[in-house]
């Protein structure tokens, strides 16, 4: 039986996905206290949890056992979740005032926890109005295109912020829409289309943004309602809603134009098969990030070599349908291609080289639209 003065009580079950979820916002190192706490407000038959960064915030609600009074409560999330966590499976959990003011008191069974709160005053939101039209997109096919391309965001801090997200823009009549990202040495874009039409200029999601909107919303069987406008981008699926500020920086507004490769060099190669040799020739590289990996071609073999500063070597081969100069070569950074390969679900990929430096774009033998692009780079052979 509850005391008179609990504030709720909530069932393990429910409580800790919501809390899981809420806690890809917070930010348990930030100097500012309340940053690293989840807010939890009772509305009615209902708990809001709400936690935030100040670049992201993210809600969820569960459903409560008793509501005993509507007074919002604010507790750091990580010392919650512990809690929460190492609890029976089958736990009821009581929150109400703690032993000592600025406290609360956490109850389930016999194990009782006293821990510090903060008051819901102090917890920032950065809600706004957005003014953009909601619209729907198939959250599972969002979050695997964002998967397919994020190999290409740039992870080098080099402050290219228009490199440093996940962009995504309608096409012109609003049925579709394009996954981009991009590091100036490889671009990838995934195209896919919308439930509802979408109107809304192009704007670049935050990597951290996209890696909750693939967490959290990644698996639902319920279409996703996405608002976006100038400055913010607001998610909402299966009573989960993700707010986000964007990057503020402009996406290469030509790079439409890479996705058309009109070259007579060209292959067809297995994914599976170039995969693998790519991480084999990579088994010998310290420095894989700056390592090329050279590929050339015969009538029907891809040979692809690594050497390193060090002298150390390694080559493989691959059978591939290739069309073009038999002294054609060309090297590639090989993490990306292989995060590029590890993209592509198709059996086969075709492979086109354009112009004198060999730019290389790879289209999946299926019937998708992808694109990846892969800019050359110096690299030695074996030999």
């Amino acid at each position: 039986m509850a005391d008179a003065q609990t504030y709720f009580r909530a069932h393990r079950s429910q409580l800790l996905p919501a809390l899981t979820a809420v806690m890809e916002a917070t930010d348990g190192k930030s100097k500012i206290p309340i940053l690293s706490n989840v807010l939890m407000k009772p509305m009615g038959d209902q708990l809001l949890l709400r936690g935030t960064n100040l670049d992201i915030e993210i809600e969820a609600t569960c459903d409560l056992l008793e509501a005993f009074s509507q007074e919002p409560i604010s507790l750091k999330a990580s010392d919650l979740r512990d809690i929460v966590k190492n609890l029976p499976e089958a736990a009821e959990i009581d929150f109400a005032p703690g032993r000592f003011p600025g406290q609360v008191s956490v109850t389930s069974g016999r194990a009782r926890f006293s821990i510090f709160c903060l008051p819901e005053k102090d917890f920032p939101s950065i809600s706004a109005h957005l003014a953009g039209e909601a619209f729907e997109v198939d959250m599972p096919r969002l979050s695997d295109a964002i998967r397919k391309v994020l190999y290409a965001v740039d992870k080098t801090d080099t402050k290219r912020f228009h490199y440093e997200g996940v962009y995504i823009h309608p096409n012109e009549t609003g049925d579709s829409l394009s996954i981009a990202a991009a590091d100036g040495r490889a671009l990838a874009v995934v195209r896919m289309k919308t439930l509802t039409r979408a109107a809304f200029k192009g704007v670049i999601m935050p990597a951290r943004t996209v890696a909750a909107i693939r967490k959290l919303m990644g698996e639902s069987k319920r279409p996703g309602q996405l608002t976006i406008s100038e400055h913010m981008i607001r998610i909402e699926c299966n009573g989960v809603t993700i707010l986000s500020k964007l990057i503020e920086a402009v996406f290469p507004p030509n790079y439409a134009t890479l996705l058309h490769a009109s070259g007579e060099t060209k292959a067809i190669a297995p994914v599976d098969g170039v995969q693998a040799a790519v991480s084999r020739v990579l088994l010998v590289s310290n420095e894989a990030r700056f390592d090329g990996v050279r590929l050339s071609f015969e009538k029907d073999a891809m040979r692809l070599e690594l050497a390193t500063q060090q002298g150390e070597t390694a080559s493989d081969v691959v059978p591939v349908e290739y069309t073009g100069d038999p002294d054609f070569s060309v090297g590639f950074n090989g993490v990306l291609m292989a995060g590029m390969l590890g993209s592509i679900a198709s059996q086969d990929v075709e492979i086109t080289f354009s112009g004198d430096r060999g730019q290389a774009l790879f289209r999946p033998m299926a019937d998708v639209e992808e694109y990846y692009v892969m800019s050359p780079m110096a690299a030695k052979g074996a030999n």
